[in-house]
């Protein structure tokens, strides 16, 4: 939480340079990858939906978004 304070007030300041694209977020499998195994750990069921009207891009930082 701290570094991604930090990368807010390097954006603010203006040192650091987003580069802004159309991603295709792989959000369901991020999700996934992230959180899954405790959901298992833990016995609770781990579904991912999403709205059938999504975009299927976004614009955004990729690098950003993926950290």
């Amino acid at each position: 939480m701290i570094n991604d304070i930090l990368d807010l007030s390097k954006i603010e300041s203006g040192t650091v340079t987003l580069d802004i694209e159309e991603v295709c977020p792989g959000l369901a499998g991020y999700g996934r990858a992230q959180f899954k195994h405790i959901a298992e750990n833990k016995n609770l069921p781990f579904n991912i939906d999403f709205a059938a009207d999504l975009p299927p891009v976004i614009v955004s930082d990729s690098k950003r978004l993926q950290a």
